[in-house]
C-alpha cells in the first residue's frame, strides 16, 4: 500500500501492551504516542525493561502470544496493524518493514549460508528468478558493505565476524526496500569501527528515504544519527522532542540523569551515577577483614608486569594463528591500565595470560614482584588469590544451580586460611559493601538483574582479599546508568582498597573515564601506550587515530 503524503509513515497512538500470566494482565507500556516520516530516524531511548523493545515488536505484530496490545491507532505505511491478518502481517514484515535484532548470531540460521537467508525474503515476497535473486543478494551484500560478496553469501553466521553478521542482517532487512526500517539495539556490543559501519550504512538508508526507528540506551549513537528522541521509563515515554534539544537542553530529570551517567569526556573520578556510592568505615573493614589482622597491603610499585609476552592459537585445519605478540605492560599498585582495541585484537588473550589461566608460550608474567607465569599451578595456588576477574557476562562464569550465598561462601572459603570469621557475616558484609540488599544471598543469578549480578561478581572477586583484579569488558552489557553505577563501585573500591585494576574494553568512553594509563591493541600488538590524556587527546599511532574518529560521542550536561 502506498502511504499517503500528507499521513506519517508510522503513527502510533496511546499504544499499550500487556502480558497475561495466569488469569491477570500485567501491563508494560502505557499510552504511547510518536510519529515517524519517511527519511527521518526517531531513536526510541531507554533502559532495560522500559518497554522500547516491546513497543517496537507491537509495530509488526511479534509482541508475543500472551501479549494483550490496544491502541488508538498503529498503521504502518497507511495499514492499520491491529485489523492485518496473518498472512497480511507476514507480508508487512517483508515488504513494509525491515527489522534488525541487537544479536545477528542468534537472529541468523547458523546451518544455511547467509546468502540463501537473505534470498528468501525474496523468495517469499517476489515473483523474482532464482537467479535474479542470486544477483540481488551479491548487491545487497555490497551495498552494505560486505567485502567479497561472492565469497561471503556462501558462509554461515558462525564463520562472520560480528559486523559481518550485522551488515548481512541489515541486508536481509532491506532486501525489498522496505520504507521502514526497525533497528533494535544494532550496534551495542560491536567495536567502534564496526559500529562506526553499520552507523554510515543506517545514515545512507534515512538519506534515501528510508524510516527509521533506531532501538537504543546508547546515547552517544544516538546522537550521530537522530533526527529526534521518544525517551522510555516504566512503560511511558517521558521526553520527546528534536534531538539537539533532548540531548543539550533535556527537561526531565530521568533524561539527565541518562546523559550525566555517560562516560565519554567525564573526568577521572567523576562520580557518574545519580546515587554516588561511598563506603562506609563499617563496610571497609568488612571486606578486608575485622576479626584478624589484615595481611600488610603491597609496598607500591609494579603490582603485575609482563614481558614480551606471545601466544598461538591453532585454527580448525590445523594451521596456527599468532594472538599475542610480543606484548608487555606494567600496572602500577593503586591504579588502572586500560587495554582497548577491537575484537579479535589479542586483549582478553593477554587478560587469560595475566590471570595464568593460559600460559605463554613465551615472555613471562609477575605478579606483586614474583615470578608468576612461569610456576605450576600447584606452585601458583597460595597467591591465586592476590589475583581476581571480573568478567563482561558474569551468568556464564556462574555455577546457575547455586544461590549467591554459594557462590560468595565458595569465594571467602578460598581465603578463609587468612580472613578468620564467620563465612554467613562474610556473605552479608560483601553483599553491603557492593550496595546488595542481604536477602539477594539466597536468589540464584538467573533471577536477578544485570546489574545485580554483575555486583555479586564485584563481591565473588573481592572476597580473597585481591590486590589486582582483571575485569574483561565488564560493563559492556549494561545500561548506561547500571553501567554508571558499577564504574563508581569500582572507582569507590579502588579508592578505599588500593586496588590495582587491568581493564580491557573496547569502549572508549570507558576506558577514558577509568583509566590512568592506557595501552592500545591491534592484531596481537600494543602499539600506543601513554596516560589516558596522552592517548586521548595527542595519539601518534594511525590505529588510535583511527578508533578515537570512529568513537560516537556525547557533551555531558553539567
Amino acid at each position: 500500500m502506498t502511504n499517503p503524503a500528507s499521513t506519517p509513515l508510522l503513527d502510533v497512538q496511546n499504544l499499550s501492551v500487556g502480558f497475561r500470566t495466569g488469569g491477570q494482565t500485567t501491563e508494560v507500556v502505557h499510552d504511547v504516542s510518536f510519529t515517524l516520516e519517511a527519511g527521518q530516524c526517531l531513536a526510541l531511548v531507554g533502559e532495560s525493561g522500559s518497554g522500547k523493545s516491546v513497543t517496537a515488536r507491537s509495530i509488526i505484530g511479534l509482541a508475543g502470544e500472551r501479549a494483550v496490545t490496544s491502541a488508538d491507532r498503529l498503521a504502518v505505511n497507511g495499514s492499520n496493524v491491529l485489523d492485518l491478518s496473518p498472512s497480511r502481517l507476514r507480508r508487512l514484515r517483508g515488504a513494509d518493514v525491515g527489522f534488525v535484532l541487537q544479536d545477528a548470531l542468534v537472529s541468523l540460521d547458523p546451518l544455511r549460508p547467509v546468502g540463501r537467508e537473505i534470498a528468501d525474503a525474496l523468495r517469499l515476497h517476489s515473483n523474482s528468478t532464482a537467479a535474479q535473486r542470486r544477483a540481488r543478494v551479491l548487491e545487497l551484500l555490497d551495498e552494505v558493505g560486505v567485502p567479497q560478496p561472492e565469497h561471503r553469501a556462501r558462509q554461515r553466521s558462525g564463520e562472520l565476524s560480528g559486523g559481518l553478521r550485522q551488515r548481512a542482517l541489515i541486508a536481509s532487512a532491506i532486501a525489498l526496500n522496505p520504507p521502514l526500517l526497525i533497528a533494535d539495539e544494532p550496534t551495542t556490543a560491536l567495536d567502534a569501527t564496526v559500529q562506526e559501519q553499520i552507523l554510515k550504512l543506517l545514515e545512507r538508508l534515512k538519506n534515501d528515504g528510508t524510516a527509521v526507528l533506531l532501538i537504543s540506551h546508547d546515547l552517544a549513537v544516538v546522537n550521530r544519527i537522530a533526527d529526534r528522541i521518544a525517551v522510555m521509563n516504566d512503560g511511558r515515554i517521558v521526553e520527546e522532542g528534536p534531538a539537539e534539544r533532548i540531548l543539550h537542553a533535556p527537561a526531565h530529570e530521568y533524561t539527565k540523569q541518562l546523559i550525566r551517567a555517560v562516560p565519554t569526556g567525564r573526568p577521572r573520578g567523576t562520580t557518574l551515577s545519580a546515587t554516588p556510592i561511598r563506603l562506609s568505615e563499617r563496610q571497609l573493614r568488612a571486606v578486608v577483614g575485622a576479626e584478624t589482622d589484615a595481611r600488610p597491603p603491597f609496598a607500591g610499585g609494579v603490582v603485575l608486569e609482563a614481558s614480551n609476552l606471545v601466544k598461538h592459537y591453532r585454527n580448525p585445519d590445523g594451521s596456527r594463528r599468532l594472538v599475542v605478540d610480543d606484548v608487555s605492560f606494567a600496572l602500577e599498585h593503586g591504579t588502572t591500565l586500560g587495554l582497548v582495541g577491537e575484537s579479535g585484537s589479542g586483549k582478553t588473550t593477554t587478560a587469560r595470560l595475566a590471570l595464568g589461566v593460559v600460559a605463554p608460550e613465551a615472555g613471562s608474567i609477575r605478579l606483586l614482584g614474583e615470578p608468576w607465569s612461569e610456576l605450576a599451578e600447584k606452585q601458583r595456588r597460595p597467591n591465586r588469590r592476590r589475583i581476581g576477574a571480573i568478567y563482561q557476562d558474569p551468568l556464564g562464569s556462574f555455577d546457575p544451580r547455586w544461590t549467591v550465598r554459594e557462590l560468595l561462601t565458595d569465594a571467602l572459603t578460598f581465603g578463609q586460611a587468612w580472613r578468620g570469621g564467620s563465612q554467613s557475616a562474610g556473605v552479608a558484609e560483601l553483599l553491603d559493601a557492593v550496595g546488595l540488599p542481604s536477602h539477594v544471598a539466597d536468589r540464584r543469578p538467573l533471577h536477578l538483574s544485570g546489574g545485580q549480578r554483575q555486583r555479586v561478581a564485584i563481591a565473588r572477586a573481592l572476597a580473597p582479599d585481591p590486590e589486582v583484579i582483571v575485569c574483561d569488558e565488564p560493563v559492556s552489557a549494561l545500561d548506561v546508568s547500571v553501567q554508571a553505577q558499577v564504574l563508581d563501585m569500582l572507582d569507590e573500591l579502588q579508592r578505599v582498597l588500593q586496588l590495582s585494576y587491568l581493564f580491557i574494553s573496547h569502549d572508549l568512553g570507558v576506558v577514558q573515564h577509568v583509566s590512568d594509563t592506557v595501552a592500545v591493541m591491534s592484531e596481537g600488538r600494543i602499539v600506543e601506550t601513554g596516560t589516558s590524556e596522552q592517548i586521548f587527546t595527542d595519539p601518534q599511532h594511525d590505529y588510535t587515530r583511527r578508533l578515537l574518529d570512529a568513537a560516537p560521542r556525547l557533551s555531558p550536561v553539567e
